[in-house]
């Protein structure tokens, strides 16, 4: 490995560290939309996302390229990019090990992040669920085999929600 592709893997790892910072972002814009019902800027938001997360795959596609050349000049499976790197340069090993290590952690916020996103989200729509049972005045609770209320008892022979059709 020559110093100019240890210098093109140091730099994918510096953009996915920056994109990972820029979904930590987004994801905090993200919360605040769910909790303000903006869905527009919920799209806008989304859709940013995808497009981080685009560039996130297409940088880890350029890394593999590396490695799998070296894997080639080596002939050996490469496990540690840093076993690689240490070879050339100690510091070098250091400094992309470090990196590394931050975005593992950047890594581990945005993940936390989105599971809180993601159960907000579940939240509201378990709040839309219930707003729309007592719109329609349904007498007998969406659950699955209700053995308290016979929805014949009610004549009540609709479907109170999508998983009610199994039954």
């Amino acid at each position: 490995m020559n110093n100019q592709e240890y210098e093109d893997i140091l730099q994918t790892f510096k953009r996915q560290l920056e994109l990972t910072k820029e979904l930590i972002k987004t994801a905090d814009f993200k919360f605040d939309a769910i909790k303000n019902n903006d869905t527009d800027s919920l799209m806008d938001l989304t859709n940013k996302e995808e497009q981080f997360a685009r560039e996130i795959i297409q940088l880890e596609k350029k890394r593999d390229v590396y490695i799998k050349k070296l894997e080639k000049e080596k002939n050996e499976k490469i496990t540690h990019i840093s076993q690689v790197i240490g070879e050339l340069s100690l510091d070098m090993s250091v400094s992309l090990a470090l990196l590394a290590e931050e975005l593992k952690y950047n890594l581990e916020i945005l993940q936390e992040k989105n599971n809180i996103n993601q159960d907000m989200i579940v939240f509201v729509l378990e709040q839309i669920e219930i707003a729309n049972n007592l719109i329609r005045g349904d007498r007998v609770p969406n659950t699955y085999k209700n053995t308290k209320f016979n929805k014949k008892t009610y004549s009540n022979t609709e479907q109170d929600s999508y998983f009610d059709i199994k039954y």
